[in-house]
C-alpha cells in the first residue's frame, strides 16, 4: 500500500469517517515528536504536539536546556474538528513534504 500526503498528519485511518477515531478508548492519541542535542551535551532540545480526538484537546510542549538550565513551555487547546489544523497557540506543525 502506497503513503498518501495525510499520512503525516494527525489523523486515525479506518473504515469511519476521517473526523471519527478508530476507537472510544479515551487514551487514544496521534503525535509528533522530535528531539535533537549537540555531541558535545551543550544543549538538548525536544519539541511535541498531540492530539487526543476523544478527549477533544491538542497539546504542545517544547522543551530545552542549555548549559545545565532546563526551560519548558506547555499549551493545550480544544482540538479543532478539522484534524490537518495543527496549531496551537504560537506553535504550529506543517508537513511541508508529505510522504510519498
Amino acid at each position: 500500500m502506497a503513503l498518501s500526503a495525510l499520512d503525516d498528519y494527525c489523523i486515525h485511518q479506518c473504515a469511519r469517517v476521517i473526523r471519527e477515531p478508530a476507537t472510544d478508548d479515551e487514551s487514544a492519541y496521534d503525535r509528533y515528536f522530535a528531539n535533537g542535542f549537540a555531541r558535545d551535551g551543550s544543549y538538548y532540545l525536544a519539541v511535541s504536539l498531540g492530539r487526543y480526538p476523544n478527549r477533544g484537546i491538542m497539546d504542545a510542549a517544547i522543551t530545552f536546556q542549555i548549559n545545565g538550565v532546563h526551560h519548558s513551555f506547555f499549551a493545550s487547546r480544544r482540538a479543532p474538528d478539522e484534524p490537518t489544523e495543527m496549531t496551537l497557540g504560537s506553535s504550529r506543525c506543517a508537513s511541508k513534504n508529505p510522504c510519498r
